[in-house]
């Protein structure tokens, strides 16, 4: 912020949900709002920003597994295996159906069965 003075461009949030950028200098009437994944310059990053970076390591590392939406996946999983409820899971990957998030984007890990054991075990004693 302070490289780019007043060109650094600040975030918003607008009444109705939708996020709003616009320069330092410029006084906005709504929530100010700071996201993790931006530029230098403040900008926001998009799919488009990691899109490369998957290429690279799909094509470059020869690794024809895996490709940008992968970490969707890991991220939905992780959440589920550390107990994240599945409608906060399914909000933060952006979903509208919980059928999508849990048939397609959690995996059922060897974790989570044993998770799954240990409850019932502790619920029947």
């Amino acid at each position: 912020m302070l490289k780019y003075g007043p060109y650094y461009l600040k975030t918003y949030l607008d009444n109705d949900g939708t996020i709003v950028q616009a320069r330092a200098d410029i006084l906005v009437p709504y929530k100010e709002i700071w996201p993790d994944a931006v530029k230098e310059n403040g900008e926001l990053t998009n799919t488009d920003t990691f899109k490369y970076c998957a290429r690279v390591i799909h094509y470059s590392l020869n690794n024809p597994l895996f490709h940008h939406h992968c970490l969707r996946h890991t991220h939905g999983t992780i959440l589920a295996e550390n107990g994240a409820w599945p409608r906060t899971v399914m909000e933060r990957l952006g979903h509208k159906d919980i059928k999508t998030t849990l048939e397609r984007y959690v995996f059922n890990t060897d974790k989570l069965q044993n998770d799954a054991v240990e409850i019932f075990e502790r619920a029947v004693k």
